[in-house]
């Protein structure tokens, strides 16, 4: 066996272990995540549509597989560490009484991983093939068991897995398109707490389902050095199925649920300018569909209903990015970005406690030899201080739960590492 059919062995069983894994998301702005690599890392995801660099543009448009010139795998894992606190001022129980122990305070974990697996080949000068294994959606808040907000929740953990093969074709000197569908994965899991029958008790719910989606994109090429991308992903319904679990200490309940849900539809312009052979600028406007998301309400095998209301609005994300080839082997990049929430003040509940942010980033990439490149990139996210005034989730027609206090001390680093191999 050759050296060379060795090395494109051993990536290949990797690429299998991390399809395997690919299971860990983190919050971002809603329940979206920008992080499906590393190259746009450093730029704070500006030119995510026009940049075509590397297999993960599979993801980020399709068409832009076409400029890459061999068969390639990439395989990216961003950690997202977010950090937050919560004070309280006024709580109720399940049955909507006042707690005594306000006002208090607690903090938010939602420390993870978010992994990622692209391929392309190209068939011809004008056709190629790519395979995008992603988390485009993901949640993660943590609450202690015992803290002043567990009648809200104490665990949101939702988990996204996206399997989307592409093709791209050159429809002439400087256009490409590229489509393919998407094959969606939800792992949803919401715990709290109860005492609507004393004492207090543990509770969970979780729910998975497949869903369809697609997505289509275009590429063209004013020139050498200008490219313009345009990427649109279709909405996911979900119709989950799965169970809910109250662990009462006289007579625990196990029954099924179920839950109607739909994942949003975006849209991205993104432009990318080289200036010379060192200096580049790349930018990105992003809509995400997020209106569509008005409630999620789960319905149980024992007649019990839990509706939580979202009401969230559509969203927009500018990013504005830049990079510098220092030398055949280094290459820097840097970004800033401004990230709309979709959660309206009046409707922030302990779930999802998001707020606007803004981005800071930089990274690099390292060429080990024209097959070999390894990409590094870090973000820092400031997050505005955001009020709190939630009713609580409603259960078979009555409130309890409710939060009312201030999110602060806000913000969230992101570190990732990806390595780039061409096979061929």
């Amino acid at each position: 066996m050759s050296k060379r059919y060795r090395y494109k062995h051993i990536l290949r069983l990797l690429a299998t272990g991390a399809l395997a894994g690919v299971c860990s998301p983190a919050g971002a702005s809603g329940l979206q995540l920008m992080e499906q690599n590393v190259t746009n890392l450093g730029a704070a995801y500006a030119g995510t549509a026009s940049l075509a660099m590397d297999a993960s543009t599979g993801f980020y448009n399709a068409a832009g597989l076409t400029r890459i010139c061999k068969e390639q795998i990439a395989l990216s894992l961003v950690g997202v560490r977010p950090s937050s606190k919560v004070d309280v001022t006024r709580a109720t129980d399940s049955n909507g009484t006042n707690m005594t122990n306000v006002p208090g305070s607690t903090r938010v974990r939602g420390d993870a991983l978010v992994p990622g697996v692209h391929y392309a080949y190209r068939y011809c000068d004008k056709l190629a093939f790519g395979l995008n294994i992603t988390s485009p959606f993901g949640l993660k808040t943590n609450y202690d068991i015992n803290s002043i907000v567990r009648y809200a929740s104490t665990r949101s953990d939702l988990r996204t897995y996206d399997i989307a093969p592409s093709v791209a074709y050159c429809l002439r000197d400087g256009f490409s398109i590229g489509a393919g569908p998407d094959f969606v994965h939800a792992d949803l899991q919401l715990d709290s707490v109860s005492n609507l029958a004393l004492p207090d008790r543990s509770t969970e719910v979780r729910l998975s389902r497949w869903g369809i989606g697609g997505h289509v994109g275009l590429l063209f090429e004013a020139s050498d050095c200008t490219r313009i991308g345009l990427n649109y992903r279709s909405q996911v319904r979900l119709k989950t199925r799965g169970e809910y679990n109250d662990f009462s200490t006289t007579t625990p309940i196990h029954t099924n649920a179920s839950a109607k849900a739909t994942l949003p539809d975006t849209a991205v312009l993104s432009a990318f300018h080289q200036f010379n052979d060192c200096w580049a600028v790349m930018a990105d406007a992003q809509w995400t569909h997020w209106s569509i998301l008005k409630d999620l309400t789960v319905t149980t095998g024992s007649n019990l209903t839990i509706t939580e209301n979202y009401n969230f609005k559509d969203t927009y994300r500018l990013a504005l990015g830049s990079s510098y080839q220092w030398d055949d082997c280094w290459l820097f990049r840097a970004g800033l970005a401004y990230d709309r929430s979709p959660v309206r003040d009046d409707n922030r509940n302990t779930r999802v406690p998001d707020s606007h942010r803004t981005w800071v980033a930089v990274g690099s990439r390292y060429n080990f030899t024209k097959y070999l490149a390894l990409d590094v990139g870090y973000a820092h996210l400031f997050l505005k201080k955001a009020n709190i005034n939630n009713t609580g989730p409603l259960i078979n027609g009555a409130r309890g739960g409710a939060i009312n206090g201030t999110y602060s001390h806000r913000h969230a680093d992101m570190l990732g590492v990806q390595l780039t191999w061409d096979l061929a």
